[in-house]
C-alpha cells in the first residue's frame, strides 16, 4: 500500500463523515491536517520486511582486534612446535629404554656372579706383624714368626705360625724388615709355598744392619706366605724392629 493510497483513505473517510456540501479550499486544508499520519502508517510499517543494519566499527577498535587475533595465532604456533619437541624426547626416552631392555635380555649375568664379582670388589685383606722379642740361633729353613699383631683384617695371617694364607687370589703387596744383632749378619727370604721370591741381607760391623723388601706378587687361594732363615750363620733377628706386613691390592 502507497502512502498515497493511505492518504487518500484518510481524506475519504473524513469526507464521508462531513455533509455532502461542497468543500472549499479551507476545508479540505482541515481535513489534511487533522489526519493522524503517524498511527495511520503504523500498518504499513509492521509490513515491512526487516532490513540488517551493518556496524561499522572505528578504526582503533579494528585495530586492537586484529592484534589479538596475531597475539592469539603466535601462542598457537608455539604452542604447536613445543607439542612437538616434547613429543620427541618422549620419543627418544622410549628408544633409550628399549636399547637397555634389549642389552639386559641378550646379555644375562648370573646372579651368583654378580655376587662373587661384588664380595671380591670389596674384599679387604691386611695384616701387620712384628717380633717382640729376639731371636736367635736360628736353623736352615726355620720361619721367622712375627708373633705381634698390629692389624689383621680378613683374619688370613696366623701370628702363631708366621704364614700368611691367601684367603683371595689377587695381587697382594708385602713388606719385609729385618734388623741384625749388633755386629752379626743375618740372611732371610721371603718364600711363596715353596719358591723364594725375594732375598734380605742385614749386617754391620759394630752395628747393627737392616734390609727391607717390598714385592708385588700374584697370588691364587690357598697359597702359602713367611719369612725363613736361609744359613746357619742367621743367628740373630732383632725384635721389634724387625716386621712383615702384606695386603690386598685387587681381587681377580
Amino acid at each position: 500500500m502507497s502512502l498515497t493510497t493511505i492518504l487518500f483513505t484518510a481524506l475519504l473517510g473524513t469526507w464521508q463523515t462531513r455533509s455532502a456540501t461542497s468543500l472549499g479550499a479551507n476545508d479540505i486544508s482541515k481535513i489534511i491536517h487533522g489526519v493522524d499520519f503517524r498511527e495511520s502508517t503504523k500498518p504499513f510499517l509492521k509490513k515491512l520486511p526487516f532490513l540488517p543494519m551493518r556496524v561499522q566499527l572505528n578504526c582503533s577498535c579494528a585495530r586492537e582486534i586484529e592484534e589479538i587475533r596475531d597475539q592469539l595465532k603466535y601462542e598457537v604456533s608455539q604452542r604447536i612446535e613445543m607439542l612437538g619437541t616434547i613429543e620427541l624426547f618422549i620419543s627418544e626416552i622410549f628408544n633409550l629404554k628399549t636399547l637397555v631392555n634389549s642389552k639386559v635380555v641378550s646379555s644375562p649375568v648370573e646372579p651368583n656372579t654378580i655376587q662373587a664379582t661384588a664380595a671380591a670388589e670389596f674384599e679387604e685383606i691386611a695384616f701387620s706383624s712384628r717380633l717382640s722379642h729376639h731371636l736367635t740361633n736360628l736353623k736352615p729353613d726355620q720361619i721367622v714368626i712375627f708373633d705381634q699383631l698390629l692389624t689383621n683384617i680378613g683374619s688370613a695371617y696366623d701370628h702363631t705360625t708366621g704364614i700368611f694364607n691367601c684367603p683371595v687370589s689377587g695381587t697382594y703387596q708385602f713388606f719385609v724388615k729385618i734388623l741384625s744383632g749388633f755386629n752379626d749378619k743375618v740372611e732371610t727370604a721371603l718364600i711363596v709355598n715353596t719358591i723364594e721370591v725375594t732375598r734380605l741381607y742385614s749386617g754391620a760391623q759394630h752395628a747393627h744392619g737392616s734390609s727391607t723388601a717390598p714385592v708385588i706378587i700374584l697370588l691364587e687361594k690357598g697359597d702359602q706366605v713367611f719369612v725363613k732363615a736361609l744359613y746357619q750363620k742367621s743367628s740373630h733377628v732383632h725384635g721389634v724392629y724387625s716386621t712383615f706386613s702384606g695386603y690386598l691390592l685387587r681381587p681377580i
